[in-house]
C-alpha cells in the first residue's frame, strides 16, 4: 500500500497545484493520438496523459529510424 499512497500524493498535488499543465498534457496526448491513427497505428488512450501504441515489426523499424533522425 505504500506504494499506491506515493502516487496518490503525487495525483493530489498535481490537482492542486498543476490542473492547467494537466490539461495541456491531456490536449497533447490527444493530439499525439491522432497523428498517430493517421499514419495507421492502433493507439489506445483511456482519457488521460498515457497512450498505448501497438505497431507492426516495418512499422516500428520506420519510425525508430525518424526518431534518431530527429534526434529523440
Amino acid at each position: 500500500m505504500r506504494q499506491a499512497g506515493i502516487l496518490a500524493a503525487a495525483g493530489l498535488y498535481a490537482l492542486k497545484n498543476n490542473v492547467q499543465r494537466l490539461q495541456e498534457d491531456h490536449d497533447n496526448a490527444a493530439w499525439m493520438a491522432e497523428q498517430l491513427r493517421a499514419i495507421g497505428a492502433d493507439v489506445t488512450r483511456h482519457d488521460t496523459n498515457m497512450l498505448f501504441v501497438r505497431v507492426g515489426e516495418e512499422q516500428a523499424r520506420r519510425s525508430a529510424s525518424l526518431c534518431r533522425r530527429r534526434g529523440y
